[in-house]
């Protein structure tokens, strides 16, 4: 049996040094399977997310957008209120979009409602409409995390990523195939 190396692609290094992160193998050529990566569901009441409060130019991505998370109080409850997790057990991802096809990703813990931005990737792009890419795949039921589409605009394909809550491992990148001129 042949493993897939993870020696080519700009992760492996942070995957090699959370290895916990990396709790089964992937064989050469498999794609990985949101079944191979279970978790369980929260089920409790979910706290909504906790935002920094900031002035827009403090941060990368900041808080302070109003079309991502509302503008007061009641927006943010009628965004975020009835959402429940649909990521790696107890996680809500949500995309920040500007309604042109691509969207810079957040998740907040529906426990403890902290915002996690540090994807490794800080938007992926599925436009033009008639590309058919998925964008973000996810389960609530699964750690897995399938981005496909271009992502920072600079690779475009299929990524398949691990979530342990912390931080994210790519297990695999598939390339879309190039379009025949």
């Amino acid at each position: 049996m042949q493993l897939a190396t993870l020696a080519a692609y700009p992760l492996a290094i942070y995957a090699l040094l959370a290895p916990r992160v990396l709790d089964s193998q992937i064989n050469v050529g498999e794609r990985p399977e949101f079944q191979q990566y279970p978790t369980t569901v929260y089920k409790g009441k979910i706290v909504m997310p906790a935002f920094k409060r900031s002035k827009p130019d403090e941060f990368l991505r900041p808080d302070g957008d109003h079309r991502c998370v509302g503008a007061d109080e009641e927006q943010r409850r009628l965004f975020f209120g009835k959402r429940k997790p649909n990521f790696a057990g107890q996680w809500t991802v949500y995309s920040c979009t500007c309604g042109t096809g691509c969207g810079s990703p957040f998740m907040w813990n529906g426990r403890t409602g902290e915002v996690y931005r540090d994807f490794p990737f800080a938007y992926v792009s599925v436009g033009p409409p008639s590309t058919g890419w998925r964008g973000l795949v996810h389960t609530a039921e699964s750690r897995l995390l399938v981005v496909e589409g271009s992502i920072d605009g600079e690779f475009r394909g299929t990524c398949y990523y691990l979530c342990d809550g912390q931080r994210f491992a790519l297990l695999l990148r598939i390339p879309f195939p190039s379009p025949k001129r």
